[in-house]
């Protein structure tokens, strides 16, 4: 089980649970845009997922936090970057001061210094990539397993 480290938007509802997921392998775009724009007030440009061995990416606009205190309406994009296993993005998030709990991996991370690039590990099965892309291009926080 995943640790999505949020409430009011449904990952389930999102789709792209290939593999042992129960879905298809398609994302519900519909259900992605209202969940984005809910959580982040960022309205969906374009979104490519990522697969295996394939990085994935988010295009959206909406207010740029890194900018004028956010008062900057502009475009929004962030690559996820396929290629780093678990035990590196572990790492990675413990080395910048995030939480991960003894005896748990990271699968999906979002360095703080560098929102406009996060990381989904390598190493997980379909599913888990899956779900994992979605919830890692609009967040800053590390996804753990349960």
């Amino acid at each position: 089980m995943l640790d999505f480290g949020f409430s009011g938007c449904n990952p389930d509802a999102l789709g792209g649970g290939g593999g042992g997921g129960g879905g298809d392998g398609q994302v519900n775009i519909t259900a992605l845009t209202d969940c984005v724009f809910a959580l982040f007030g960022v309205t969906l440009e374009s979104f490519i997922p990522s697969a295996p061995g394939k990085n994935g990416s988010f295009k959206g606009f909406g207010a740029d936090q890194r900018d004028n205190e956010g008062l900057n309406y502009d475009e929004v994009t962030v690559t996820n970057n396929v290629f780093k296993n678990q035990g590196t993005l572990t790492f990675d998030a413990k080395m910048s001061g995030a939480h991960v709990p003894p005896g748990k991996t990271v699968v999906g991370y979002t360095p703080p210094d560098s929102p406009s690039t996060n990381y989904t590990a390598r190493d997980v099965d379909s599913w888990v990539l899956a779900s994992t892309r979605i919830w890692a291009a609009v967040s800053n926080s590390p996804i753990v397993r349960r």
